[in-house]
Formats: structure tokens, C-alpha cells, sequence
């Protein structure tokens, strides 16, 4: 061989044994023993051919094989000196395995020194890239070398996972509430993330969950490496026994003299001028025994007749508390209250004697309104029930007869109207201080 140093070639001189040409052979040129060698020329090789080997970067000393292809047997071994230029190059070597799993970009090649690179790994379908491993590790597909030397690097890949797996969920009690599955199906790959959110149904809470889960939070989230099963657990909501409410006074109404009222705009509190009677609505399965009321705390009264009802008339020039706590047969309760302001200077005004008047009718003679006279009226006071008055209908004939009038301190009265022949009949009636209470009573003969 015969090199040119400035064209970094070398040329074939001759050629050994006696003949015009080698068959079947290569040469390979390199700079160290254990290194890559660069595959200069292959096939036919004759007296007189140039070796270029400018893209090997090979100066100084460089080794030239001549390679006996079919049976890889050095043939010819001689070294020669080229000056060449100062860079050097070094070969980058990309393996893949297994071999059909993906590749690499770059593929490999040679390149000056100092030249930086990215490497990616690509996965083919049914692969996904594991790691680095050679003179570089790692686990991201993309790394980054620098060429200082010679590198040889594997990409490594695996078989990309088909496993599927079952989530399955139930609730306790049944019909007290579902599960959500995001993402939702319940059959996923390996190693997919699922986030489960409990609902609750109405008269239910979420409690906790039980299973390849635990927690008392209503969303969660499992990692589906195998068949799961999950339950959430609901508890039944406890729902009041005894309903109680102060439908009178109201927050946002004017009352005046316990007669009429009106809206206002203030809506925090109601006002009462003069007296109210407050009134209540309650209610429970096992029946309401009795209804207390208080006043700021105090204790003002109790009724246990529907309406539940108490007058309240005090002295006052100032806001208060009226609540009312209800009672069942069950000893449950519940309350209820509303704050008013209350503007009431002369309280015994109020309480002077109103009037409950009316006519007693022969059921007999509805139509001509004929009245019944003698007839048994008794009045039971529902605010006081050691009070009892007992008077009788006129028997005064003409249009007097069968009517009555009777003076009451205002409150609440049982009106019971009886006569020999007749049904009885019985009735509640509110008096107003210092006002007429008309009532007829109609009775029906036996």
C-alpha cells in the first residue's frame, strides 16, 4: 500500500500471491487493535485501487487488514503512517434488542469529535422501550452523548403488557347509592389508574369504602393491577320525628292588635304592635302531645289542643326571642322560634272582655233559620281550664229566639251546644278584646 497524506487515501502497490487481483476479499483499516475497524473496500480488489478513507477520520498509525471474506481469515496485516488533518473521529454503534422490537434514530455512523447527539429509541407495535444499557443507561427513550471516544450503545425493549382486569363494585345497603368509574367501563389495562366517586341516594350518606379500598372519603382512586372488588358502604340519614313551626308572627310581617298584619320590608324580624297570638304548626307519626312556649328563654305556657295557640300580651319596647318546642307521644321534639320586636305600652287594654253571639237553628227548619230556644251552651276556656260558663239560648219567641250573647276575656274557647233530641255540637272559637265574635251553631235532630 502506498498513502497519501494529503488526500488520506491509501493505494493498492500489488497484490500477493503473483495475480492481478484479490476475490472476495475486504480491507479494513483501523487505528487500534481493540477498536472498531473501518471497513474500507470489499469484493474485488485489484493493483492499483484507492482506499479512501477520509469518512474513517483515521490518521497516524493506521492497521490494514486484507480479510479472506468467506472464511474471515487475515490475509494480508500491514500498517502505514498517514498524517492526515488533526480532528478525530470516533464510530457510534447502535444495537436494539431484541432486534425486532423498535430501532433507533440515529442508527449509528461516525462522527467527528465533540459532535453531540440525541439518541431516541422508537418501540414497534406490540413493544414500548425499557431502557439504555452499553456505555450509556438510563430509562427515557431520548438520551444525549457527546462523541469523545468510541460508543456502543443497546437499546432494550419489552413486550408491552395485554393484561386486563375486572373492577367490580357493589353498595351496602343495596338501593342506598352508585358508584362512578372514571375512566369508566370497568375493564382496563395493566396498571391503569381508575378514580371511584360514591353517590348517595336521597335519605343516605356515604360512610366508607370496604374491599381492595379503604377510606371515608366519597372519591378514591386504585391502581388496576389485578381483579378488584370495591363496595361503598351508605348510612341511612336519621330524619326528624316531630315537625314544629311558628307560622305566627312571621319574619317580615307587621301585626297589629292581634287582628290583621302586614308585609314590611325588614325581613329579619317581625313586628308586633299590641298583643299576638302565636300560632303553631306541628306535627310527628306518634301524635303531638304538647306545645310549650317561651319568651327570651322564659316559660310562658303550654297547649295541647290543635291549634296550638298562645296569647301573648306584655309589656315591651324592644326586640325578643318567642320559641316553641313541640312534644310527641314519644317523648321526641323539635323547635322552632323567630325573633320580634314587640311595641306594647298599655297590655291590660287589650285584655278587656270581647263578645261571642250568634243563634241556635232547629236543623228541622234550616230554611226558615227558625231558632231553638232552651237550648244547653257551655264554654270551656283552651287557655284556662278551670274556667267553665254554661248559659242558654233565648226563649224569647219571634226573631230573638234562639240567640245568645255571652262576654269572654279574649283567648280561646270549646263552644259545646246541646238539647234533648238533638246531636250535639261543639266548636273552637277565638274571642278579641273588645271585639264581636259571631257564631251559629246548627243542630240536627236525633
Amino acid at each position: 500500500f502506498i498513502s497519501d497524506d494529503v488526500a488520506d487515501t491509501l493505494t493498492v502497490a500489488s497484490v500477493s500471491p503473483s495475480g492481478i487481483s484479490w476475490d472476495n476479499v475486504s480491507i479494513e483499516c483501523y487505528n487500534d487493535t481493540d477498536g472498531p475497524a473501518y471497513i474500507a473496500m470489499s469484493g474485488v480488489v485489484e493493483a492499483g485501487d484507492v482506499v479512501n478513507i477520509t469518512d474513517a477520520g483515521l490518521y497516524g498509525t493506521v492497521y490494514v487488514d486484507v480479510v479472506w471474506i468467506p472464511t474471515n481469515e487475515i490475509i494480508y496485516h500491514s500498517s502505514l503512517y498517514i498524517s492526515g488533518s488533526e480532528s478525530k473521529y470516533y464510530i457510534l454503534e447502535v444495537l436494539v434488542s431484541p432486534d425486532y422490537a423498535g430501532y433507533v434514530v440515529p442508527s449509528g455512523g461516525i462522527y467527528e469529535e465533540g459532535t453531540e447527539l440525541t439518541v431516541t429509541a422508537y418501540a414497534y407495535e406490540g413493544y414500548v422501550f425499557d431502557h439504555w444499557s452499553g456505555d450509556v443507561s438510563g430509562s427515557e427513550p431520548s438520551i444525549d452523548v457527546t462523541m469523545n471516544s468510541n460508543i456502543s450503545i443497546v437499546a432494550n425493549f419489552v413486550a408491552e403488557s395485554t393484561e386486563h382486569y375486572n373492577l367490580y363494585t357493589n353498595v351496602e345497603p343495596l338501593g342506598s347509592g352508585y358508584v362512578t368509574l372514571s375512566p369508566s367501563g370497568g375493564y382496563y389495562e395493566d396498571n391503569t389508574e381508575v378514580t371511584l366517586t360514591a353517590y348517595a341516594y336521597e335519605g343516605y350518606v356515604f360512610d366508607h369504602w370496604s374491599g381492595d379500598v379503604s377510606g371515608s372519603s366519597a372519591t378514591t382512586q386504585i391502581i388496576m393491577d389485578s381483579d378488584k372488588n370495591v363496595v361503598a358502604h351508605f348510612v341511612e340519614v336519621a330524619t326528624p320525628v316531630v315537625s314544629v313551626e311558628i307560622t305566627r308572627p312571621k319574619a317580615g310581617y307587621l301585626y297589629v292588635k292581634d287582628v290583621y298584619s302586614l308585609p314590611r320590608l325588614a325581613k329579619s324580624s317581625a313586628f308586633v304592635i299590641g298583643p299576638i297570638t302565636i300560632n303553631v304548626s306541628a306535627d310527628s307519626p306518634h301524635g303531638i302531645k304538647r306545645v310549650d312556649f317561651y319568651l327570651d328563654g322564659e316559660y310562658l305556657g303550654s297547649d295541647s289542643i290543635y291549634p296550638y295557640e298562645y296569647r301573648l300580651n306584655v309589656r315591651s319596647i324592644g326586640v325578643h326571642n318567642i320559641t316553641v318546642v313541640a312534644y310527641d307521644w314519644d317523648d321526641s321534639t323539635a323547635s322552632d322560634y323567630v325573633s320580634a320586636f314587640i311595641f306594647n305600652l298599655m297590655p291590660r287594654k287589650y285584655e278587656r272582655p270581647g263578645v261571642l253571639k250568634g243563634k241556635i237553628i232547629d236543623g228541622n227548619k234550616m230554611l226558615l233559620r227558625k231558632g231553638l230556644g232552651g237550648v244547653n251552651i257551655t264554654v270551656i276556656s283552651m287557655d284556662n281550664s278551670s274556667f267553665v260558663k254554661t248559659v242558654h239560648s233565648r226563649r224569647i219567641p219571634l226573631l230573638n229566639k234562639g240567640r245568645y250573647s255571652i262576654r269572654l276575656d279574649p283567648g280561646r274557647y270549646i263552644v259545646i251546644v246541646s238539647a234533648p233530641g238533638y246531636n250535639t255540637v261543639e266548636k273552637q272559637v277565638k274571642i278579641i278584646a273588645k271585639k264581636t265574635t259571631r257564631e251559629n251553631f246548627y243542630l240536627s235532630p236525633i
